[in-house]
């Protein structure tokens, strides 16, 4: 099969296409032929050699965390999956023992496997994995928003806060959001309760008295983005490094 590889730690330059032999298929997984793969910030970090020493390499490296493709075989222990069913898988750890996503077939731990809503694209499902998950773990279980709560997303245009939000109109509960000014129209349109261009920054401002509660600010850190959510006076929030509560 062909696949993009990297030899050795460094930038894209060191990428190439080249022919491997195709992945084997465990009792417990499915093999995929992969129609679209996302590229995240961790597979860049990961190539730079930015996690070696966390992070167990094996040359060449197959990037690519996050697939969308077509079950082409499913193992004994994967009965849920078969042939021809279209699919969403995130390849982390296979990635990281063997082949990421970044080829013609990958092999996945069915655990990592759900089936692509018929609505979405294959690039549109390959982008969803690992900010879907981010998002997810934040607001349900780092934040756990209850019913009744406002919930403040900062960067609501990218991959993660646009997913947070979306999550969110499962639970009834108050939404804003953040965006910077060019991708404004992509927060606008995840229909939260109020959207603001940020471009200052400092925390969310203390409403009136019956006033809505809105945030003009946008952190550019990673330490700083995510999510808040307001507990009476209190903002709790949870990003990429932290989480914190406040005062209010």
């Amino acid at each position: 099969m062909k696949a993009v590889v990297y030899r050795r730690y460094s930038g894209p330059q060191v990428l190439e296409l080249t022919e491997l032999s195709e992945p084997k298929t465990h009792v417990d997984s499915v093999l995929i032929r992969v129609r679209a793969a996302g590229l995240n910030r961790t597979d860049a970090a990961i190539q730079a050699g930015a996690l070696d020493s966390a992070v167990e390499t094996y040359f060449p490296v197959v990037p690519g965390w996050d697939v969308a493709g077509v079950v082409e075989r499913s193992g004994p222990g994967a009965p849920e999956f078969a042939v021809g069913d279209e699919v969403i898988a995130y390849v982390r750890g296979d990635a990281q023992r063997a082949h990421g996503g970044f080829a013609e077939l990958v092999s996945s731990g069915v655990r990592g496997v759900v089936r692509k809503a018929s609505a979405l694209s294959f690039a549109e499902a390959a982008g969803l994995p690992l900010a879907a998950l981010t998002a997810y773990q934040g607001v349900v279980h780092a934040l756990a928003v209850r019913q009744g709560e406002n919930l403040l997303v900062h960067g609501a245009a990218g991959g993660v806060g646009s997913v947070a939000v979306q999550i969110n109109w499962l639970c009834p509960i108050g939404i804003w959001s953040s965006a910077s000014p060019c991708p404004m129209r992509n927060a606008e349109s995840l229909r939260t309760d109020d959207t603001h261009a940020a471009r200052l920054v400092g925390d969310p401002p203390r409403p009136a008295p019956g006033g809505r509660r809105r945030c003009l600010t946008r952190r550019r850190s990673a330490r700083t983005s995510g999510c808040r959510v307001r507990r009476g006076r209190r903002w709790s929030r949870t990003g990429s490094t932290a989480r914190r509560t406040r005062g209010g």
